[in-house]
């Protein structure tokens, strides 16, 4: 889908078909503004394309340096996506060099000796050149006016020595000024803001007055879709299904307080960041034309009976409750999906379907969230039990987790865990239909 803003919440206005190639004119967010009729423009996910780099014409220049980047961590993950929040595809130990294809929003683009395509942090790992730096790189002599470097990538490491393998001292940001001290073959000797010195590649600075070093990354200019039709043609299962989304907790309690559910290290409630998860799902269903009704919006007077009430008086499809998950460490993470139907019980003969709601549920977060999957599971929540409908609780994410508070917290993994849940029901009405 070709949408007229950066983001799933914004309005449809076309489409493209696989392997289609189109002038990339802007990029925001993970978004690509593409020009895909001549005279109108929109915007598509960058995970639905990949990237070619311009084509040369005429004649050839002077062959470029050869794009590497070696691992300075000394077990980096390598990722589906340039985020924590994509899932890990491989793990790399220190010094492993690998063919650089992209330098973005402070991620690597890299090609594995497999062949797959992933992403590292770029605090995790270093570019390098097999060519010497170009001769108007050359620095000028020590004491004059020019006697200063200029960061050129995002983040550039500063050393304790004059090698890849010395011990990382500190990093300065793109266009930092440092004072030059020395020089050792291809490596500098910098003194920073704060008076300490340390080296830095010679080949990931430049001079005032110079031409940027070889090591400028453009972003390449044509996209090629590669992935399409995967979620649309089920999408249309939505159409006319009531679903009940309800954040969880935000409920008035006797003594006035509001229930904040559990609360991150950081200072992040459950409530605030489920609510905000809940009202993009239903921005999506909408757009699919399904009816929805929120338990809450805001605050809310509601208990929990009550809340399952609202999808059993209108005969809801399905109610979804949202929440995110807590203990008492900080290292357990990941999502789960929950479903309540003992047999036996008057539950019972909701039992598969329930059981199907929470798998399609939980298949889609993790292909769409990419956190640890802690699976499908059976609990007896309030919520569940008090439902007549199929229902599901989904645990998106651990807000006790430092790294997963910091994701629920961002707009675009929000955004990934509502289109999660929402192909998720689409799949679900799909397979029950």
């Amino acid at each position: 889908n070709i949408r007229s803003g950066p983001d799933i919440s914004f309005d449809k206005i076309g489409q493209v078909n696989l392997g289609e190639r189109y002038l990339v004119m802007e990029e925001e967010n993970g978004w690509l503004k593409i020009n895909f009729t001549g005279e109108s423009a929109g915007w598509v996910s960058d995970r639905y394309v990949g990237r070619l780099q311009e084509e040369q014409t005429g004649a050839q220049d002077e062959p470029k340096p050869k794009k590497e980047i070696i691992v300075t961590g000394n077990q980096v993950n390598v990722r589906s996506g340039p985020d924590t929040s994509f899932s890990k595809i491989d793990s790399l130990g220190k010094g492993v060099r690998l063919p650089l294809i992209l330098h973005e929003n402070g991620w690597y683009q890299v090609e594995l000796s497999s062949g797959n395509i992933g992403w590292i942090a770029d605090w995790l790992a270093e570019p390098v050149s097999a060519q010497e730096a170009p001769p108007d790189s050359e620095p000028p002599a020590l004491g004059t006016e020019k006697s200063t470097v200029i960061a050129t990538p995002s983040t550039l490491n500063v050393r304790s020595g004059p090698s890849l393998d010395a011990e990382r001292i500190g990093a300065v940001t793109q266009g930092t000024r440092m004072s030059l001290v020395s020089r050792s073959g291809d490596w500098y000797q910098v003194e920073m803001a704060d008076k300490r010195k340390g080296w830095v590649a010679g080949w990931l600075v430049q001079f005032p007055g110079t031409a940027l070093s070889s090591w400028k990354y453009q972003p390449s200019q044509v996209a090629v879709i590669q992935r399409v039709g995967e979620s649309k043609e089920v999408r249309h299962y939505l159409a006319g299904k009531t679903i009940v989304v309800d954040p969880g907790h935000g409920s008035i309690q006797p003594g006035g307080w509001t229930d904040p559910g559990a609360i991150g290290s950081g200072g992040l409630w459950e409530s605030d960041a489920v609510l905000e998860i809940g009202k993009k799902l239903r921005n999506l269903l909408e757009k699919e034309d399904a009816r929805v009704i929120m338990t809450r919006t805001g605050d809310t007077n509601l208990s929990l009976e009550g809340r399952a009430r609202v999808a059993n008086e209108i005969s809801a499809d399905v109610f979804v409750s949202i929440h995110a998950n807590s203990s008492p460490g900080s290292s357990i993470n990941g999502t789960s999906t929950y479903f309540y139907a003992p047999l036996g019980s008057e539950l019972g003969s909701q039992r598969e379907m329930r059981k199907k709601l929470a798998e399609c549920v939980q298949e889609k977060l993790l292909q769409y969230a990419g956190r640890a999957n802690l699976g499908v599971r059976e609990e007896n929540f309030a919520v569940l039990r008090s439902t007549t409908v199929p229902s599901i609780l989904v645990e998106t994410a651990f807000i006790s987790h430092p790294e997963e508070e910091m994701l629920l917290r961002d707009t675009e993994f929000r955004n990934k865990l509502a289109l999660g849940i929402m192909e998720g029901l689409a799949q679900y009405f799909q397979d029950t239909r």
